[in-house]
């Protein structure tokens, strides 16, 4: 059995992959509850081009986003971190 970790990372990688968007890194770990946020998860994703990077941040509308609160974006490396309701948009929005 594929622990459900994996199985979140591999949706994630076709998710992206349909869309023509190809990941260096995608790492996803459950972090335990914390009462504040109730952030339950937190996703790491790396890619080799910027342009990745950048067509990834468009389909979400980063820029639009009034509540940045659940998003890390390391641009020197091409990296986004989410957690929170960031991941939660991530996922059903792509």
């Amino acid at each position: 059995m594929i622990p459900y970790e994996l199985q979140i990372q591999e949706e994630i990688i076709n998710k992206l992959q349909n869309r023509e968007i190809y990941p260096y890194s995608v790492l996803f770990s459950f972090a335990p509850f914390d009462k504040k946020d109730n952030s339950g998860g937190t996703l790491s994703l790396t890619f080799y081009l910027k342009e990745d990077l950048d067509n990834l941040l468009d389909i979400l509308n980063y820029k639009s986003q009034c509540d940045k609160s659940g998003w890390t974006i390391i641009e020197k490396n091409n990296t986004v971190i989410f957690t929170g309701l960031a991941l939660l948009h991530l996922y059903t929005n792509l």
